[in-house]
């Protein structure tokens, strides 16, 4: 009988498992694997859990479609890649913009300022944003931002316009 229970669940952990990897951007899971042992490499997990402890966050920012999204997120990814010689180069940037496409993130918004692109990406199911990867290109290298959670589309469409008016 107890041999029967540690293979259900075994089984069990088996089939959920290839669900829960998927809500990962995969395009960002290869960079980290190919750049994590760099010294210039930083990676930093926030967990939501975190996030939802909002207090510390700038009241003037806060908005309730701000709010409502910043406790809908699971996790926060940061990485930071270097650029050049022992970094990512120009091509493998673009390439990586290529596969979210692959992966099926659509573009919300570019953020041009002095030093460059900034882009906004996400993928949306069913009105949902599961994954939102934020990259861009700086003088030291290129930083990811990946949000995990159930963020409501429309939230983040309507912070994405304050965002753009803002940059005007």
């Amino acid at each position: 009988m107890m041999d029967l229970k540690i293979k259900f669940n075994l089984l069990l952990l088996l089939s959920v498992f290839p669900l829960l990897s998927k809500a990962q951007c995969r395009s960002l899971t290869d960079i980290y694997r190919r750049y994590d042992h760099l010294d210039e490499s930083f990676s930093l997990d926030v967990s939501g859990s975190f996030l939802k402890m909002a207090s510390w966050l700038d009241n003037d920012l806060m908005d309730d479609d701000f709010e409502d999204v910043v406790q809908s997120i699971d996790k926060i990814k940061i990485f930071k890649v270097p650029k050049g010689r022992h970094g990512m180069s120009h091509g493998e940037i673009r390439d990586f913009k290529r596969d979210l496409y692959d992966e099926d993130f659509d573009e919300l918004m570019n953020i041009r300022g002095d030093n460059g692109v900034f882009h906004v990406l996400a993928k949306e199911r069913r009105k949902v944003v599961t994954d939102l990867v934020m990259f861009g290109e700086g003088d030291n290298g290129v930083i990811f931002v990946e949000f995990l959670g159930h963020m409501d589309v429309k939230k983040i469409g309507r912070i994405c316009r304050k965002i753009e008016m803002d940059e005007i």
